[in-house]
Order: structure tokens, then C-alpha cells, then sequence
């Protein structure tokens, strides 16, 4: 019996035997919704990075250009002290007052001889320097004219600049150079065409390089500046920025030292006057209060002092006030010349480059 129940379990295992050609059967993978979800958004994952990626630098090129175009915009404030392109210095000049005229077509800017040195070592007259003027690649300069002059031999310089159509909202760079000392150079300068044409080089390679002196660029034998240091200063002005508007003044010289000096010195003056004024009444409110406290305790010293040192104030004022009346008096009544801007230089070489903006108040020495 149990001989026949091991023959049959042993047949029926041979019977089960795998058979080698038959297709093995693998256990499947549960597929989950979740799986097949990020399947299909895949390429739309993709898709937003390519367009995040393209946004991201879209911004920064455009945050470039913002700042570029800003930079372009900038220009000297009044009080800025023009500094030197090259050269050694023979005194201090500084931004003055900046008046634009309302068609937006004319600008002017006081240049201050603010030291000893200037006023002696430099020219007092527009007809002895040499202009240069940078603008952008792209700036409208058909038509542009420049003027050199000074308000009196012991005055201020005067740069005026004019175009026949409205100025864009761009900085020029404009290049002031005391021809009268390059004269003196007979040794160092040829012909004018030859030096224009070897400073246009000289600028236009340290600009790109950013260096006041590359002996690979300009050689010191061709290079006339090399030898006689003679100082070039320069300032940024932009004519459509937001100067204070003014009438304008055409080739009325008069009517713009007017608006440019006469005009604005009068309004500082009435400024003071009211200043002043206000202070004075309140001198006189105070007083009045001392006064009455020693009306009650004649004895009360505090008040003794403080009522001297108020009047003593209250003169003080008073003398101020006439005295800036009877300036305000003289300035309004100054009769000014036609000419009074003498003999200016109206020729300058202009040079147009897309490093100007390098120039934003730092020496090149």
C-alpha cells in the first residue's frame, strides 16, 4: 500500500516536470495612477524650464540694458569737480549752474575757475581752448554746436551747447584743453589738422583701453601730450537731462548770463532775505517774552542774558538784511554788455565712441 502511494507521487512529479519551451511567467508590476500622472506632465515640466531659463536671461539682458541706457543718462551735478583725462593739473574747475532753454534745443553750463591756480595758469578766454565732444555712435550730432566763452576776465567759463532738433536724453562728454599753453609748445606740435588727428587716436585708444598711458597705443614721439602734460578736463553734461528750464536765449549772450547768473543769484538773494526775515521775527517774538519776565522779577538773570544775546541777534539781522537788499539792488540793475561772453570758440572735433561711459568722474591719471 505504501509502495503504491511513493510510485504515484513520483510519477505525478515527473509529470510536472518544466517544460524548457513553455513561456515563463512574470509577475507584473502594479502600475499606479501617480506614476502615470508624472509621465505626462514630463514634457511639460521640460517645457516650463526651457521657458523659465529663456525668461531669466531675457531679465538680465534687459536689466543690463536699463542700466547702460541710466549710465547713459548721467551727468555731472552742479559742485562736481571736473576731473583730468590726462594731464597734470594747473588748478580747480567745478560745475556750475545748468540752464536748458524750453524748445529743449539749447543748453548751457557755468564752468567755475574756483582756485588761485585756475584763474592764473589757465586762459580766461573761450577763443584759446580747443573742444572736444564724445557722444555715443548713435547720437544725433548733425547740426550740434558748441561755444566756449567767459563771463568777465575774473568770471566763469561758459559752455553752450544747441541743436536744431530737441535733445535726446543722452550724455555727451566734452573735453576742455587750454590751447594758449599747447601754443607755447612749438618743439612738440606741428600743424593743427596733425595734432587733431594724433589727439582723436590718443582719446579714442584710452578710452577702450581705460588708461591715461599705453606706450603700445601712441608712441611718446607722436604723441604730443606725452611730453608737455598739459592737463585735459572734462565733464559729462546731458542738454535733455533735467536742467531748470529757461526762455530761450538764441544767440542772445545777454539774455543767457541773465538767466544763468543775474536771474539765479537774485533768487538765492531773495531766498536769504526771506530767510532771514523769518528769523528776525522770531528774535523779536522771543524778546518780547524776556521781557516780560522781567517785567515780573527784574532780578531774574537767565532771562538778562538771554534778552542781550537777542539783540545782539536782532542787530545782527538787521545789518544782514540791508545789505543783501542793497545787493539785490545792485545785481538787478548790473547792465550787461552784448558781448559779454568776449570772443568764444565755436569749433570742436568731434569723436563718437561707445566707451564714453567710462568716463563717469574718475581720473584717467
Amino acid at each position: 500500500m505504501l509502495k503504491s502511494k511513493k510510485k504515484q507521487s513520483k510519477k505525478s512529479a515527473k509529470s510536472r516536470k518544466v517544460d524548457p519551451d513553455a513561456p515563463v511567467k512574470v509577475a507584473e508590476k502594479e502600475v499606479r495612477a501617480s506614476d502615470v500622472k508624472l509621465f505626462r506632465i514630463m514634457p511639460f515640466l521640460a517645457l516650463l524650464g526651457a521657458i523659465l531659463i529663456v525668461v531669466g536671461f531675457g531679465g538680465i539682458l534687459n536689466a543690463n540694458h536699463i542700466y547702460s541706457v541710466k549710465q547713459g543718462q548721467k551727468s555731472f551735478s552742479p559742485g562736481t569737480q571736473l576731473p583730468l583725462f590726462r594731464g597734470e593739473s594747473k588748478g580747480t574747475l567745478k560745475m556750475g549752474n545748468i540752464v536748458k532753454s524750453k524748445d529743449n534745443k539749447q543748453a548751457a553750463v557755468e564752468i567755475k575757475y574756483t582756485d588761485q591756480n585756475a584763474k592764473t595758469q589757465l586762459s580766461v578766454f573761450g577763443k584759446n581752448y580747443k573742444l572736444y565732444v564724445l557722444t555715443q555712435k548713435d547720437y544725433p550730432s548733425a547740426g550740434l554746436e558748441v561755444k566756449y566763452g567767459f563771463f568777465g576776465t575774473d568770471g566763469s567759463g561758459i559752455l553752450q551747447i544747441s541743436s536744431p532738433e530737441p535733445f535726446i536724453d543722452q550724455a555727451i562728454v566734452i573735453m576742455l584743453i587750454d590751447e594758449s599753453t599747447l601754443v607755447s609748445s612749438n618743439d612738440i606740435y606741428g600743424t593743427s589738422n596733425n595734432t587733431d588727428s594724433i589727439m582723436t587716436k590718443s582719446i579714442t585708444a584710452q578710452l577702450a583701453d581705460g588708461t591715461a598711458s599705453d606706450s603700445n597705443s601712441t608712441s611718446s614721439e607722436s604723441d604730443p601730450t606725452s611730453k608737455a602734460n598739459i592737463p585735459i578736463y572734462y565733464l559729462r553734461v546731458n542738454p535733455g537731462g533735467s536742467a531748470k528750464k529757461v526762455d530761450n536765449w538764441g544767440e542772445n549772450d545777454k539774455k543767457l548770463v541773465e538767466a544763468l547768473f543775474v536771474n539765479q543769484n537774485l533768487e538765492k538773494i531773495e531766498k536769504n532775505l526771506a530767510d532771514n526775515k523769518k528769523k528776525l521775527e522770531l528774535a523779536k517774538n522771543t524778546l518780547k517774552e524776556y521781557d516780560e519776565r522781567l517785567k515780573e522779577n527784574p532780578d531774574d538773570k537767565a532771562a538778562v542774558t538771554a534778552k542781550q544775546t537777542f539783540e545782539s541777534n536782532i542787530e545782527t539781522l538787521n545789518n544782514n538784511i540791508e545789505k543783501e537788499m542793497k545787493n539785490y539792488d545792485k545785481v538787478k540793475s548790473y547792465r550787461i554788455k552784448s558781448d559779454i561772453l568776449g570772443k568764444q570758440q565755436t569749433k570742436y572735433k568731434l569723436i563718437k565712441s561707445n566707451d564714453i561711459n567710462k568716463l563717469t568722474g574718475q581720473s584717467y591719471q
